[in-house]
């Protein structure tokens, strides 16, 4: 991809030359490599700004920012509203949409994420189809794997991972999403098959606010914010914010699934049982009840 077919897809205003060919993008100039557009951030502890020269030396052969292009800049610039955004856009359009040649599962809610994610990973395993996944503890394609230094990395991360797994032939890949990816839009330009959530209970308030904006950033994840709305809403009716995203998801004509404990869920757990040797209960759903044994305690 070139700069020019960069900029258009972006339609951001420019300034330079717009011949060169592009082969990453970052928001790190550590990371900067010949070909690298660089996204210039300021932080709450540090500016990208700062660091446009150190970029440049590294091979950039753009910067993205929400600033003008300062005068006698020798280099092109590429000048955005919203430079998160279009860090994220950027990055999808510069691994030609990964998230979209596969079936991308994401999970998001206060608890239950990371276990949620490993056994919705475990039935991809089972099944025998190459998979791949993004989480708080691992992130992993096929047999390869590494620990993960957060639970949603940073939007080229994402797009490169997934990238990567496509090239490996992974078909299926489920991904954490946290309230801070959502609301840093680290997942725009992602296209989620399925979108889950677990519940919502006080926590990160310090970040959001109030649980008014934290339940905002969880349902991003269903109303189409970050790019398509999810083909599939998974939904935790027992959880009092459920009926407020089954009315997001019926507005994004999103195939709706809930479950939990309540007499109305799709998937309703009944005879349930924890003992010290785990779980035990009957699944009540649309195609027959299974009784279901788990150690997970």
């Amino acid at each position: 991809m070139t700069l020019r077919e960069l900029a258009d897809k972006l339609a951001v205003q420019t300034s330079g030359p717009l011949g060169g060919v592009i082969s990453e993008i970052t928001h790190d100039s550590r990371e900067c490599t010949p070909g690298c557009v660089f996204a210039a951030i300021k932080g709450a502890r540090s500016d990208g700004h700062d660091f446009i020269e150190q970029a440049i030396q590294r091979g950039a052969v753009a910067v993205m920012s929400e600033r003008p292009c300062p005068p006698g800049f020798a280099h092109t610039w590429l000048q955005v509203e919203d430079v998160r955004l279009a860090l994220a856009l950027a990055s999808a359009e510069i691994f030609d949409h990964p998230s979209r040649r596969m079936s991308l599962v994401g999970i998001t809610g206060t608890n239950g994420k990371t276990t949620t994610a490993h056994l919705v990973d475990s039935i991809f395993k089972a099944s025998g189809a190459p998979s791949a996944m993004i989480g708080t503890i691992t992130y992993r394609i096929g047999d390869e794997e590494r620990p993960a230094d957060r639970t949603t990395p940073e939007a080229p991360d994402i797009q490169r991972f997934l990238q990567r797994a496509c090239v490996h032939g992974v078909e299926y890949a489920v991904m954490e999403v946290s309230s801070h990816a959502l609301e840093l839009k680290r997942v725009h330009g992602c296209q989620f098959s399925v979108a889950v959530f677990t519940n919502l209970t006080p926590e990160h308030l310090d970040y959001h606010g109030t649980m008014e904006a934290y339940f905002a950033a969880k349902r991003k994840l269903f109303d189409g914010s970050i790019g398509s709305p999810p083909k599939a809403a998974v939904i935790n009716l027992d959880d009092p914010r459920a009926g407020d995203l089954v009315e997001v998801a019926l507005t994004q004509s999103s195939k709706i699934l809930t479950y939990g404990f309540s007499a109305d869920a799709d998937v309703r757990a009944q005879s349930f049982a924890s003992t010290l040797d785990g779980l035990r209960f009957v699944a009540d759903t649309p195609v027959g009840e299974f009784p279901i044994t788990s150690p997970l305690v």
